[in-house]
């Protein structure tokens, strides 16, 4: 009788430690992004907030130096990506309105789409997405 006394001990320790990893990166990695799968700028399983909550400072996607890298074989793909990531990462705690602007930029020999939107509370966020890996491929 010890013996299953003991064990099931040890098979509820398991359980309640297993459980504080899954609330754990349930509640700091963002899988809707798919950010985890790549380290990008210290984003990604590893990394911290993937989005500004200000449309300031230094998060993901900020810059050209930390750019959100999407891998997609066509334009078509690769604009779906990225709107999908701003669907799920932009204006969080905020509704983001119609407002949203879009440019292609050359810098250092990359091409970036950079997205500026308006959330519902007048912030505005930008963001930068290298886009080199579908830039000109139509098919």
């Amino acid at each position: 009788m010890r013996g299953i006394v003991k064990t099931l001990i040890i098979i509820l320790i398991l359980l309640i430690v297993f459980d504080s990893i899954l609330i754990y990166v349930a509640n700091n990695v963002d899988f809707d992004s798919g950010d985890f799968l790549a380290d990008n700028s210290g984003s990604g399983l590893l990394g911290g907030n993937n989005n500004s909550s200000s449309g300031t400072g230094n998060y993901l996607g900020s810059s050209f130096d930390n750019a959100i890298v999407i891998d997609a074989i066509n334009e078509g793909q690769g604009l779906s990506k990225e709107h999908e990531w701003l669907g799920n990462n932009a204006c969080i705690g905020k509704t983001p309105e119609q407002d949203l602007y879009e440019e292609l930029i050359e810098h250092n020999e990359s091409w970036y789409d950079k997205f500026i939107i308006t959330c519902n509370n007048g912030d505005k966020e930008t963001y930068y997405f290298n886009v080199d890996s579908f830039n000109g491929k139509w098919e």
